[in-house]
């Protein structure tokens, strides 16, 4: 005969047992019911939560002046109507990639400017006319380039399996200009910008 202290421990151990099992069959029932719910959208609900915007695929067939200069540009992310998700880490992030090609294309044209290498990747560049706001803005230059580009509608935050798709309309890639601007004077990298813009009577991941 078992003692009776034991005998509490039984009936306890089996109560929080059977309670167990009650809250997992309920979480279960709530999931399977939450997928449901998620598999249930309408196209409102599918605009409601659209769009982000990214630059499609990774063309290794590309020249590599090219490929460089859709690298810098994937950096930050878009919106959906093309503006950049920038900040102050994505365009530190940037700014050190620039440098370091930089770096190597100093390597074999000793003491080239920095304005020589964008020039070298099939950026224009010229002189701006602007008050410099440090000392190593008195010659600025700024370099500019549009790169034709396919780019992706995705929804704004991804949930795995709970994500409701992009319109059906935004589904395919979609034909846009990668437009980016860099600020340079002798071998600073001063400052840079990357825009996303339809074609001409194009559009991007919105109405």
């Amino acid at each position: 005969m078992q003692p009776p202290e034991q005998g509490t421990r039984d009936r306890m151990t089996m109560r929080f047992l059977a309670k167990f099992h009650e809250r997992c069959r309920l979480a279960v029932a709530l999931s399977i019911a939450g997928l449901g719910a998620a598999c249930a959208y309408d196209e409102a609900q599918s605009w409601r939560e659209c769009c982000a915007l990214t630059i499609a695929g990774r063309d290794e067939t590309s020249p590599k002046e090219r490929q460089t200069l859709i690298a810098w540009g994937r950096t930050p992310g878009f919106l959906g109507d093309g503006r950049p998700m920038d900040s102050e880490n994505s365009k530190a992030s940037r700014r050190k990639q620039i440098a370091y090609g930089l770096a190597v294309f100093q390597e074999q044209h000793r003491g080239a400017p920095a304005r020589d290498y964008l020039a070298s990747l099939g950026m224009t560049c010229g002189a701006v006319d602007a008050k410099p706001v440090d000392t190593r803005q008195r010659e600025l230059t700024r370099c500019a380039a549009e790169l034709p580009v396919q780019v992706q509608c995705t929804v704004m935050i991804s949930w795995p399996f709970l994500s409701t798709p992009v319109p059906k309309e935004l589904r395919e890639p979609i034909a846009a200009f990668l437009q980016m601007t860099i600020d340079v004077s002798g071998s600073d990298i001063i400052d840079s910008s990357v825009r996303v813009m339809p074609v001409p009577g194009g559009r991007l991941c919105h109405r």
